[in-house]
This record gives structure tokens, C-alpha cells and sequence, in this order.
């Protein structure tokens, strides 16, 4: 940006940030704070050309019509406005479990209020928060379990509608005071993995929250059900952070090696008769019936990893 220093009559100089040009009169709070554009060559009649503009309270220089102001205002201004932004963001809402009359009704209240509805069949990252009419397995409300987004019952937008704006959410929350639930449960899951999950990001930084995060961290997960169920499944493990490996063209087990594959879900209907559950076990990989998912995000640490496993695997440890 083009700095200048105050006139002779100044006692002490002062570093000076010349703004592009905008129309005329316009108050400072509205006037658009992008970067400088060049300006032609400063010239000794260029001083004498700044005009003090009533309506704005600017130095106006006369033949160019740029605002002139000190950088450490302008810094100020920018960052406040940046700040304003941030804190600005809409809530993006999904809703699951619904009577198709509700979803239209608080979609359009969520549009009114301010917010995004995100008219969406599957779980999405991009929401913030999900508002359903019961605790289910289904994809939306275990993905937002998984990634500790806000689960909400339906008294929060009937409350948002009561206060003409968005209320805070924790009074309505899914397994918070609304539920009245006590035990760890379906019901009792958001609140707790969104708690857990809060102190998952505390340690991290910025770049390493973005590669792993959520109820499935640290998993990397070979997938062998039926075609119906997997990209639902997919997308689940995706949004608690987990890795899901390809398996379509799985010839052999040998580069799991490389890849270290943590846990495999499986039904035997769908399993590979190439493959061998016995050489995932050699592997230390974990074999489990696709429920545990379900039944992982549900109870947390008090789910049995051994109960879970695969008949033949329970079988193999048996012997």
C-alpha cells in the first residue's frame, strides 16, 4: 500500500495509508477496505491537493478521490471486520427423522433465522448442527455422533422461534437435560462424544486436526458387506476421522502390511473366498461384525471389542 507523511505543519510525522478510491460522501465504517491500488507518482503539488471533506471526516485528496487515514486505523478496522466475519458464519442445520411437514417448517425457519438447511439424504461434515425427532442408527445421527457436531431435539427451534434468533443449544441437546437420560446410550451419545471430542482437538493444532479427527481416529478399515451398506458406512467412518482402505480390487493380503489396517468389518456373505479371515487375525487386524460401529459409538469404551468379533475369530481365540 502507498504511505505518506503528514504535511510541515505536523509537529511529529505520521505513517499515512492512502486508500483506493471510492464514491463520494461515504462514511468510514462502509467504505471497502481492499488492498491499495497504485497510484500515480507523488508530486510536490500532490500535498497541496488534500481536502478536508465534512461529510466523511476524511482527507480527500481532490484530483484522484482516495480516503486518506493512518495505517494503524486502517489495521484496526480490517481485523474487526475479518473478526465480524468469522464470528458471522450461519449454522448449517440437517434434519433427520422428521415428518416431512417439519422438515419443510424448520427448514424454512432455519433460512429465516439466518442459517443454512441443508437439504440433504446423507451425512454431511459441512453441518454444524442436527436436529431430530428420535435417537436412531441411522447414518445422519451416528455421523454427527462420530463427529461431535451438535444433536439437538426439536424444542431448540421451537425456542429459536419463541426468541426470533438462534438460542444456545446445550439446554436442548440430546443426552443434556432434555433427554433426561442417564446411562450411556443412543440417546446419550452426542453429548458425549461431542464433550470427548472437544478435548480431542485441545491438543492439536490447526493442520493436524484436519487429518484425524472424530470417534474413529487412528483406524484404518477394510469394508467387505454388501454393496448397499457401503458407501453409508464409508462415509460414517470418513466423518470420525478414520481411514477406509479399497478393498474392489484386493488380490491378496500382502500390502495390508503396508498399510496397517486396524479393523475389518465383515459379512461372511460378502467376504472374498480369495481372502482369508485367519491371515486378517495373523495381521492383528480386528474382525468385527458391522454393528459394532453402531455399538462402539453408542456405549463407548464399556462396548466388548472380543464380544464383537466374528464367530470364527471368538472360535480361533477359544482354542
Amino acid at each position: 500500500g502507498r504511505v505518506e507523511r503528514a504535511g510541515k505543519g505536523s509537529k511529529s510525522p505520521q505513517r499515512m495509508l492512502v486508500l483506493p478510491p471510492v464514491p463520494l460522501p461515504l462514511p468510514l465504517s462502509m467504505s471497502p477496505l481492499s488492498p491499495p491500488s497504485p497510484l500515480p507518482k507523488s508530486s510536490p503539488s500532490m500535498s497541496k491537493t488534500l481536502q478536508h471533506d465534512s461529510g466523511s471526516g476524511h482527507f480527500i485528496n481532490a484530483h484522484t478521490q482516495v480516503h486518506v487515514m493512518p495505517v494503524c486505523l486502517y489495521l484496526c478496522v480490517l481485523s474487526f471486520i475479518l473478526c465480524s466475519q468469522k464470528r458471522q458464519t450461519p449454522p448449517r442445520f440437517l434434519l433427520s427423522s422428521l415428518e416431512q411437514s417439519e422438515k419443510m417448517d424448520y427448514g424454512a425457519l432455519v433460512q429465516e433465522l439466518g442459517g443454512e438447511f441443508l437439504d440433504s439424504e446423507y451425512f454431511t461434515t459441512k453441518c454444524t448442527h442436527l436436529v431430530v425427532g428420535k435417537a436412531s442408527r441411522t447414518e445422519k445421527y451416528l455421523g454427527a455422533c462420530a463427529s461431535g457436531k451438535w444433536v439437538l431435539h426439536k424444542s431448540y427451534l421451537e425456542s429459536c422461534r419463541a426468541a426470533r434468533k438462534f438460542v444456545e443449544e446445550e439446554p436442548h441437546e440430546w443426552g443434556g437435560v432434555a433427554t433426561g437420560c442417564v446411562s450411556h446410550s443412543l440417546e446419550t451419545a452426542p453429548r458425549y462424544w461431542r464433550l470427548e471430542l472437544d478435548k480431542q482437538k485441545q491438543p492439536c493444532s490447526q493442520d493436524k486436526l484436519r487429518e484425524a479427527f472424530g470417534a474413529f481416529r487412528g483406524w484404518k478399515v477394510l469394508l467387505f458387506v454388501e454393496r448397499s451398506r457401503l458407501a453409508g458406512l464409508k462415509r460414517l467412518l470418513e466423518a470420525g476421522g478414520a481411514t477406509v482402505l479399497p478393498t474392489a480390487s484386493l488380490k491378496s493380503l500382502d500390502g495390508l502390511l503396508q498399510d496397517t489396517a486396524t479393523h475389518a468389518f465383515i459379512n461372511m456373505a460378502h467376504f472374498p473366498k480369495h481372502l482369508s479371515v485367519d491371515a486378517l487375525v495373523e495381521l492383528k487386524v480386528h474382525c468385527l461384525r458391522p454393528d459394532y460401529i453402531a455399538e462402539y459409538l453408542s456405549k463407548g469404551a464399556a462396548v466388548s471389542l472380543e464380544q464383537s468379533y466374528l464367530p470364527c475369530v471368538r472360535a480361533c481365540m477359544q482354542k
